[in-house]
């Protein structure tokens, strides 16, 4: 059956569904304590069911179409041996509209835009496929009878089966084969069948749908097992990875100012030097903050420090530029693709934001907070020297009263050496 499905492969899948919510991952963890005879999926549950399943029930459905078709056909070469030359032509014409219809069905099973449209598809295929063996017999009588029943009535079993189709389509499509054989049994020709042979015929055929239908609910019961505990285990390799995600944000993250710490700013270094072209490096220091946590105490000072990161990273440009806190009163911005001139006006427009907040510091510069910066910008392949140049720049602009942005001289400073 695989083998035939395989030739609708092509077709193109059911979009991707997003992992359910946190209510509804709740529910399908409750689900995988519950016994299987037990299971009973909720109405979103089975939605999301039916949708990650569709790809492959579609492909069984289509495989036994294909193969009712190819069975019913080949049924065909033996009907002039069996039934009376008058009655060829009709058995050639049933079998061959029913196998056509059910390759019709399976071609447009490839086109379906959405999951359940594969159980109506199999209950009308078989509906029709009832009504052909129906008008047979009141075309050709009673030599047909017996033969277009039974093979109807198997087409409908293997239905039942066979294809994946929800439970309640499994329903329907059992009460329509039950409900047919019985129309069947009323037909004229059948009157030469016996009443014995009339209720053995329900008895043997009805109560083997039936069971076929029982059968094919605890077999769909397992195939929720199987979907629940998928589910589930996919559930957990998402907090999984949103723990790791957590913890890996966390371990690059300085914890007081939110920005980048230190490990990130390297690893955004290595990533630069391994992409190439220039890159600009500011370093900011907090002008006297030493004064401002003696006079203000340390949670003034953790204010202050969370006020300038933000000031500072409303300087730089969102998704390009990196702003890491790298120690104390410590900042450094990664400006990747500028020259020196333009990280030059850069330092020095945040540095003019952050003395206009005018933020208290009793030892600072007019009473305020101001940062002094230095500058330096260099090729990928030089990003070793970037660190130590802009260190000797703010050492420079610290030296001359600080509050100013200096840039970075040819030859490294005396801090950096």
């Amino acid at each position: 059956m695989a083998v035939f499905a395989a030739l609708w492969s092509s077709a193109d899948p059911a979009p991707e569904r997003e992992l359910p919510d946190r209510e509804l991952a709740d529910q399908i963890v409750a689900l995988t304590k519950v016994r299987t005879r037990e299971l009973r999926l909720p109405p979103e549950i089975l939605s999301l069911y039916l949708h990650d399943t569709w790809r492959s029930r579609r492909k069984i459905n289509q495989g036994w179409m294909i193969w009712a078709a190819a069975v019913n056909a080949a049924c065909i070469v033996f009907d002039p041996f069996i039934a009376p030359p008058e009655l060829v032509p009709y058995a050639v014409a049933a079998r061959a509209s029913v196998s056509v219809a059910l390759v019709a069905a399976a071609f447009a099973m490839s086109f379906a835009s959405r999951p359940g449209i594969e159980g109506k598809l199999t209950i009308a295929v078989c509906v029709f496929a009832y009504a052909i063996a129906g008008l047979s017999c009141l075309t050709a009588g009673p030599e047909l009878l017996e033969r277009y029943v039974i093979q109807a009535i198997f087409l409908g079993g293997t239905a039942v089966m066979a294809s994946r189709i929800a439970w309640r389509d499994t329903v329907a499509l059992t009460a329509v084969a039950l409900l047919m054989q019985t129309i069947f049994l009323a037909l004229p020709p059948a009157s030469v069948l016996s009443t014995a042979e009339k209720l053995q015929a329900i008895v043997f055929f009805d109560i083997g749908l039936i069971g076929l239908a029982l059968a094919k609910g605890i077999t769909e019961q397992l195939h929720y097992r199987v979907f629940v505990l998928g589910m589930s285990d996919r559930l957990q390799l998402r907090a999984i990875a949103e723990i790791n995600g957590r913890l890996h944000a966390t371990a690059r993250t300085d914890p007081l100012t939110g920005v980048a710490n230190r490990r990130h700013f390297e690893e955004a270094l290595e990533e630069l030097r391994r992409l190439g072209g220039p890159v600009g490096l500011v370093m900011f220091d907090i002008d006297h903050f030493k004064l401002l946590n003696d006079a203000l105490g340390h949670r003034a000072g953790d204010r202050c420090l969370t006020a300038v990161a933000g000031l500072l990273k409303s300087g730089l440009r969102e998704g390009l530029d990196l702003l890491a806190r790298i120690g104390g009163e410590e900042f450094v911005a990664l400006l990747p693709g500028v020259s020196s001139a333009e990280a030059l006006q850069v330092a020095e427009r945040i540095r003019a934001a952050v003395e206009a907040r005018a933020l208290p510091n009793p030892g600072g510069i007019d009473g305020v907070v101001t940062v002094s910066a230095g500058v330096s910008a260099l090729d990928a392949d030089r990003l070793d020297r970037l660190l130590g140049r802009a260190d000797a720049a703010l050492y420079e602009a610290k030296s001359a009263g600080r509050n100013q942005v200096r840039l970075a001289r040819s030859a490294p400073g005396r801090r950096a050496a």
